[in-house]
């Protein structure tokens, strides 16, 4: 719960009045305290991961990565520890080591589609979409699933077309759900589509009045 509060602190933005040295102050004192917790139970790779995870979402890579290598020598055959360090090395920009691990772990339970999922999110980043588009195919078909991990891989490498297919399928799948309306007329607008864009947004203007400012100046 510490962990939980102290990156909820860390990450607040300006307009919550959080100030810097109350961020510093609660990071200092939850990392003291789970290195104690790690220092108690040295062998407990449930503790070494929670203690990793806490310095990935910091950013401190450099020091996530041997604790989060330690919980998963203490755990070898752990998938969530192998998709935290395949997802710690893809934010390093390390993409063959990100994608080494997201294949591990694939391997392991080839039939558990988020680790399908993770894997092909990293071929797609590493820029091997042939072999992510063949590993979807396998179990999808030709569609493209609605995935966020595959959106946001999608979208780091700017495949448009990808990513307005994803979003496109909510909306059809959802089509009173302005959030989703919203977003999808955004990203046609940052793809070039402007008449499609504010096509989209006067949709989402007609669904829901309490956006017309923001919808007026999002096609202004």
């Amino acid at each position: 719960q510490l962990m939980q509060f102290a990156l909820r602190v860390a990450t607040a933005d300006t307009a919550s009045g959080i100030t810097a040295e109350f961020k510093q102050e609660v990071v200092i004192y939850t990392n003291e305290r789970l290195l104690e917790e790690v220092a108690r139970t040295p062998n407990d790779a449930r503790m070494m991961y929670f203690y990793g995870t806490f310095l990935h979402q910091l950013g401190a890579l450099d020091q996530a990565l041997p604790v989060l290598t330690k919980a998963h020598e203490l755990s070898p055959e752990k998938q969530a520890f192998m998709f935290e360090l395949g997802s710690l090395h893809l934010d390093a920009g390390k993409n063959a080591e990100a994608v080494a691990w997201f294949r591990k772990a694939y391997e392991l339970a080839p039939a558990f589609d988020d680790a399908r999922l993770y894997y092909a999110m990293a071929l797609i980043i590493a820029g091997e979409n042939a072999r992510a588009e063949e590993l979807i195919a396998l179990r999808y078909g030709e569609s493209i699933p609605d995935s966020q991990h595959l959106l946001q891989a999608y979208y780091r490498t700017k495949n448009y077309p990808r990513v307005l297919g994803i979003l496109e399928g909510r909306v059809t799948a959802n089509p009173n759900n302005t959030q989703g309306i919203t977003q999808l007329a955004a990203m046609y607008a940052e793809a070039g589509m402007k008449v499609k864009a504010v096509a989209t947004m006067e949709r989402a203007m007609a669904l829901d009045p309490a956006l017309e400012e923001q919808g007026r100046a999002f096609i202004e």
